[in-house]
């Protein structure tokens, strides 16, 4: 008996001590969970990675003591944080782990199996495994609402939103984040969050304005809070949504305003510098033709660069450090093209070498002038970019093939691979929406902008003398956006395509453009029974949509040729046959001269002179004529480039006025910076002086003025269009009736002189005028009863601003200035104030109007930024875009009175039965008869559009 106590009271000492470990292990495991939690908030990388170390002890002591509680808790969470750092198989694993320690557990509780089931569901959405990951949210939100807990549905949603937002599924996305907003505590972070994220679908399906509307709700809720992380994400997505169309220069001011915060909060600030560089990297190369400019923003992409590199390097992020060496090199390799002395080859072939991308290194031979070398590197990267489907990579390297055969002389190699990354482009680019579209030409990759192939394909096809070939590779890439925006007008029946059909055409463009995404992702991932499942399906909707173009080729042309344009013969084209047109295209390396009579090709030259010396002689020209203020009027009237002029005219014009009769109508297609070139004002011969009448004692006679020189003006009438392929499919465009005939003037009431001339054109032009002192605001045009349909004519007498001011415009209503061309329009409410309500360049491509003729009595109307395959885009270009046939437009700033001068003589001479380039030439004529003979007073103003 007494033995059997004793083994009972060792036992139960035995059992005390077993517990009393017990314990101290599931103390121990807890303690290292919650160390583990807080460290994984942490964002530095050593933190993150101790943290890792601290969840998986703790799983191995909860296994050990069979916590199953404890094992799913620290499993889930370290699951989460494998996902965060991108480490998905790991996260799954975990998840696995945590799912099962969840069916061990006593009684399977309905909240953990939910919040598991939603992070499985997040995972599988990385992973591209989008049947499981629906299931799982699925379920995860069904179970959400039957134990009602709002907070889980709400996330189940969220995830969901983001699942079909992967799936390109937008519209669904977008009605799931409602339901998750509504759902959402009203001005929460939560709700915040959402509309981030509601902001990037609607950036997606080019939703632009709902999108920055979402952004900007979040914005205000992100303050009211005070949540400086909150706001972070949101200036980072307003810079993308800026970035995505086009206004790089917002996208750089809110990429600072989320480096400031990133510094303010100690967060990473690795990412901002990076975009941050790319941005100002970008404007260098853009602004290349105002040197001064171009190297402040050079200097800063130098600076940000070098700075994202040592915190990547801290932080051991390898694969974003040799990114930016690899657009380090290129910053060197670009500076050394753009002002070769001050080249620094040995910095550009440290970061090449140092990144060891192929064609980062073939760059590098093409600035040695080793064009074999180029080859041999871009070869050896052509085929791993081809079995990776690399976008980028395919374009950079047949891109670079085809200059390097093009250095050796090879033209017949140089076409194919020029061909190869053209044909490449045009599939890409036809799998984008057409929001994608904008600004597609305009982007920059590893050396080369979009246009660089088809403009050599153009050089290499002139070379070898297929002129004509040329040509249509020299017209592809003008104006295409400017083609596909006409191809709308089709919803106010220009086109007279049933409903059914264009319902058709959008479902099938976007059916196929969300298929091809999505074969993108799963490619990127390795998902290869994804692949095996969309490759049939997107055969299918090809095969469905080239079915499709077909059929309107035959039934629709006019409607196909725009939304679906091809390099088109010139016999193809809506051209006279007395009809003479003058077409450029300005490469890096050469300018194409194409002059057409008709649809024949009379003669065709590649000029050896380059794009950055024809934009130093273009700039060179112009400075005596931007006359800034009336200070400064009469020296720089005086200082008239005679040479600049001449010199221009021997490049443009040397060559093929021979064959131009005197008098013939001449349209020319400008290019680059040739959009901004005055050819009326170009000299044809020698001997012309720069004369002031001394004697002469009152304005305008006693003003500088050129003698003994013959103007290209004087000789030929003169128009202008974006393309010849732009011109035919004006022509072709069936016009609207104008029911009443008349004119809408529109003029700025705030300024005494503007409104003197409105009420003078009210009353001398042969049209009814109904003239608008102001607008009560700018949505009233959009209105029936401001509605633009109707009028025949449409002037603004305003003021306008083509080039951005660098200072905030201090006339305008609302703080912030356009980082765009803009009409400065008064408010028609007198009690308003002085402020004027800035009408943009975007704006106006959203009107609706069905104009002969739009006058622009603005300075500078004609300017404005320079995009890759587009030209110059300008507020002329933008009344093109909302239905004007036609646009007067300036060139400079402009003086009143000879303006005035112009516009009544120009539409005088229409009324009287004159084609619009006869009426032009006749009412500058009129200017000069009326003493204002400099041309700086009559050519200001150009026609740009159907000329007929």
């Amino acid at each position: 008996m007494r033995r059997f106590c004793w083994c009972w009271v060792l036992t139960a000492a035995l059992l005390v001590h077993l517990t009393a470990a017990l314990v101290c292990a599931q103390e121990e495991g807890t303690d290292l969970f919650e160390e583990a939690k807080k460290l994984s908030y942490s964002q530095s990388k050593q933190d993150r990675d101790l943290a890792i170390a601290k969840y998986l002890k703790a799983i191995e002591i909860f296994e050990k003591t069979k916590n199953h509680e404890g094992v799913y808790r620290a499993a889930n969470d370290l699951g989460a944080l494998y996902g965060e750092a991108g480490n998905l198989l790991k996260a799954e694993e975990m998840f696995q782990k945590a799912w099962e320690a969840l069916k061990q557990a006593k009684g399977l509780e309905s909240e953990k199996e939910v919040k598991l089931l939603h992070n499985l569901g997040l995972l599988l959405t990385n992973l591209a495994r989008y049947k499981e990951a629906e299931e799982k949210l699925a379920r995860a939100l069904t179970l959400a609402r039957e134990i009602e807990d709002v907070s889980l549905e709400r996330s189940a949603l969220i995830s969901t939103a983001s699942l079909l937002y992967e799936t390109f599924e937008y519209e669904k996305a977008v009605d799931f984040y409602r339901k998750a907003r509504d759902l959402a505590k009203k001005g929460s972070s939560d709700e915040a969050r959402i509309l981030i994220q509601l902001g990037m679908v609607y950036i997606s399906i080019g939703e632009y304005h709902m999108a920055e509307e979402s952004l900007l709700n979040a914005m205000g809720i992100c303050r009211r809070l005070d949540n400086d992380f909150c706001n972070r994400a949101v200036f980072t997505n307003l810079a993308c949504l800026h970035e995505s169309v086009g206004r790089i220069g917002r996208a750089m001011d809110y990429f600072k305003l989320a480096l400031e915060l990133a510094r303010k909060t100690g967060s990473e600030e690795a990412t901002d510098l990076y975009n941050l560089a790319r941005l100002h990297e970008h404007q260098s190369l853009r602004m290349a033709e105002f040197p001064e400019k171009s190297r402040e923003h050079s200097g800063i992409a130098l600076d940000h660069f070098m700075r994202s590199l040592r915190i990547y390097e801290q932080l051991g992020d390898t694969v974003h450090a040799e990114l930016t060496k690899k657009l380090l090199g290129y910053h060197y390799l670009n500076q050394c093209g753009m002002d070769p002395e001050k080249c620094q080859l040995d910095q550009a072939e440290q970061f090449v070498k140092e990144a060891g991308f192929p064609d980062g290194l073939a760059a590098l031979c093409l600035v040695t002038r080793d064009y074999k070398g180029a080859i041999a590197q871009y070869e050896q990267a052509l085929g791993p970019n081809l079995k990776a489907n690399d976008s980028d990579g395919i374009f950079t390297c047949c891109t670079g093939l085809g200059v390097a055969y093009e250095k050796l002389g090879d033209y017949a190699r140089a076409a194919e691979y020029y061909r190869q990354a053209v044909d490449h482009l045009e599939k890409l680019r036809f799998s984008l929406t057409t929001a994608e579209r904008q600004g597609f030409f305009d982007y920059w990759v590893a050396g080369y902008w979009r246009t660089e192939p088809y403009e050599g394909l153009a050089r290499v096809l002139m070379k070898s003398g297929s002129k004509q070939d040329a040509l249509k590779a020299s017209e592809f890439t003008k104006a295409r956006l400017f083609s596909e925006v006409l191809s709308r007008k089709s919803e106010s029946g220009s086109f007279n395509i049933p409903q059914d059909v264009l319902a058709a055409d959008t479902t099938l463009n976007e059916k196929l453009a969300r298929l091809r995404k999505k074969w993108d992702k799963a490619h990127r991932v390795g998902n290869k029974h994804l692949l095996e499942e969309v490759e049939p399906r997107i055969r299918a909707a090809e095969k469905d949509l080239f079915d499709h173009i077909a059929a309107l080729r035959r039934q629709y042309p006019q409607f196909a040729q725009t939304k679906y344009p091809q390099p088109m013969d010139l016999q193809g084209m809506a051209l006279t046959d007395h009809e003479w047109v003058l077409s450029f295209d300005v490469t890096d390396s050469g300018t194409l001269l194409y002059l057409t009579k008709g649809t024949a090709l009379v003669h065709a030259v590649l000029e050896p002179i380059s794009r950055k010396e024809l934009q130093e002689l273009v700039a060179r020209y112009r400075k005596p004529l931007e006359i800034t203020h009336s200070g400064e009027a009469f020296t720089k009237l005086e200082s008239f480039d005679v040479g600049a002029s001449r010199k221009l005219a021997d490049l443009l014009l040397g060559d093929v006025l021979q064959f131009i009769p005197k008098g013939a109508p001449l349209i020319i297609v400008p290019d680059d910076c040739l959009a901004v070139a005055p050819f009326e004002t170009l000299l044809l011969a020698d001997g012309a002086v720069i004369d002031v009448d001394k004697s002469a004692l009152s304005f305008p006679q006693n003003l500088p003025r050129v003698k003994g020189g013959e103007f290209l003006a004087d000789r030929n009438p003169i128009g202008y269009s974006q393309s010849v392929t732009a011109l035919h499919i004006m022509r072709s465009l069936a016009a609207q009736a104008h029911p009443n005939g008349k004119m809408l003037t529109i003029v700025d009431h705030l300024e005494p002189d503007m409104l003197e001339e409105g009420k003078r054109l009210k009353e001398m032009l042969p049209y009814q005028v109904d003239l608008c002192e102001g607008l009560p605001d700018l949505n009233w045009l959009r209105t029936p009863e401001g509605c633009l349909l109707g009028y025949r004519h449409i002037t603004f007498l305003t003021h306008a601003v083509g080039k951005i001011p660098e200072q905030p415009d201090s006339e305008l209503c609302r703080q912030e200035t356009p980082t765009e061309p803009y009409i400065r329009v008064s408010r028609a409410d007198r009690n308003a104030g002085n402020c004027r309500m800035p009408l943009t360049m975007s704006e106006v491509m959203g009107l609706k109007m069905n104009a002969n003729i739009v006058s622009l009595m603005s300075c500078e109307s004609g300017l404005g930024s320079r995009l890759p395959g587009e030209g110059v885009m300008s507020l002329g270009r933008a009344f093109q875009y909302s239905g004007a046939r036609a646009v007067l437009a300036s060139l400079w700033s402009t003086e009143m009175k000879s303006t005035t001068c112009f516009v009544m003589n120009f539409f005088r001479l229409l009324q009287e039965g004159n084609t619009k380039l006869e009426a032009m030439r006749l009412a500058r004529n009129a200017v000069r008869d009326a003493g204002y003979q400099h041309p700086w007073f009559w050519a200001s103003y150009i026609l740009i559009g159907s000329v007929d």
